[in-house]
């Protein structure tokens, strides 16, 4: 129940970052139809600054600017140009999801795979609150953001109903012929507060790829470690102990791709697992890899191949270094792992394990010598 409650928490995170900075929109008089592609922006900007740095803080100060132009755009368009604010909002997600498909085939060199390396911001307990019984692991062990976004709501409620700057904003929304007369500019008001929305919502959607679940699409590939998925859509998430779990699937009549070098000892052939399945999971936890329909899993030994193993599932454990095989799983009508027609065949090609060399067995420092007598003593 702790467990769910906190993931309940996670989850509420960008969708609570969004709906403060729409609050911001809101109160000054700009109705805010374009978070969805101001969260789109900062997910994309975060991904890309995490992994062209490889620093999580570089990927959320790029999504806070990234949103902010996005915010800009709307600002410009909506408040500036008085355009109708449903139309640029929807206007706006649509550049968004359209610039960001474009940006990620121009780093992929048009239609080449490209590798983002994922820096996820991981879980940062509060020392003795996180102690506490119930309450320690559910509100104290969170990542940075989920704090920063608590903070952000008490903040708001302060600026809105507490400060000068607050009251003028919330006035701008009401009657902005006042907020004129009394020296303000209503214009520059309402185009600040939509920035600041753009900027809100693109940290919104940094905690949906650094904090949550990421997803990508064309031609991608996930490393971590040894560990090497590559196929047409990538869904990575991660859980409140820090596990990451990703799911990848292939273009339609193609597989997914799995690689991974295994540990061997100094001075051993180098050994490597790899695979193909239409739906390929991973499971950091338990570190093991399932390859789902047509699944396919070979095991080379330098240049040499070993094993090689088909089925419709496979499902292989790096930690025990062992591989179970089905040839046709009972699965509900409909699900990923059902397969119509499937003759439930499983086919192995097993080498056999080559026993390391026995060290020679040291000679007796007294070697036994022949005698023709026997003697006997009493006890």
């Amino acid at each position: 129940m702790i467990e769910f409650l906190s993931a309940t928490i996670r989850i509420a995170t960008p969708l609570a970052l969004a709906a403060l900075g729409g609050i911001l929109s809101e109160r000054s008089g700009v109705f805010a139809v374009g978070l969805e592609g101001m969260m789109l922006a900062g997910a994309f900007a975060a991904t890309v600054g995490a992994w062209a740095s490889g620093e999580p803080a570089m990927g959320v100060a790029l999504a806070l600017c990234s949103g902010a132009a996005i915010g800009l755009v709307v600002a410009v368009v909506a408040v500036r140009f008085r355009a109708d604010n449903m139309v640029t909002g929807l206007a706006v997600n649509i550049l968004a999801f359209g610039l960001t498909s474009y940006l990620m085939r121009v780093l992929a060199s048009g239609g080449s795979t490209v590798s983002l390396h994922r820096i996820p911001l991981t879980p940062v307990p509060i020392p003795i609150l996180v102690d506490i019984p119930v309450l320690g692991p559910l509100l104290f062990n969170h990542p940075p953001l989920t704090y920063l976004t608590v903070l952000g709501c008490i903040a708001l409620a302060l600026f809105l109903g507490r400060t000068q700057a607050g009251l003028t904003l919330r006035a701008t929304g009401e009657n902005p012929e006042a907020v004129f007369a009394s020296g303000s500019n209503p214009l520059v008001v309402r185009m600040l507060s939509v920035i600041a929305c753009g900027a809100i919502a693109g940290i919104g959607g940094a905690v949906l790829t650094l904090q949550q679940v990421s997803t990508f699409t064309g031609n991608v590939v996930l490393t971590k470690g040894t560990i090497v998925l590559r196929g047409a859509k990538l869904e990575v998430r991660q859980d409140a102990e820090g596990y990451q779990f990703g799911k990848v699937w292939a273009a339609p009549g193609k597989r997914a791709f799995f690689r991974q070098k295994r540990d061997t000892q100094p001075g051993a052939p180098e050994e490597y697992v790899e695979g193909e399945g239409e739906i390929i999971e991973y499971d950091g936890k338990k570190d093991d890899v399932r390859l789902i329909q047509r699944g396919q899993l070979r095991r080379y030994t330098g240049a040499t191949l070993s094993d090689d193993i088909t089925g419709n599932i496979i499902t292989y454990n790096n930690l025990t270094d062992v591989f179970t095989v089905d040839g046709n799983r009972r699965a509900t009508p409909g699900s990923e792992e059902a397969v119509a027609g499937s003759g439930g065949r499983v086919r192995a090609v097993l080498a056999p394990k080559t026993q390391p060399p026995q060290a020679p067995v040291a000679p007796s420092a007294q070697p036994l010598k022949p005698s023709d007598t026997m003697k006997l003593r009493n006890p």
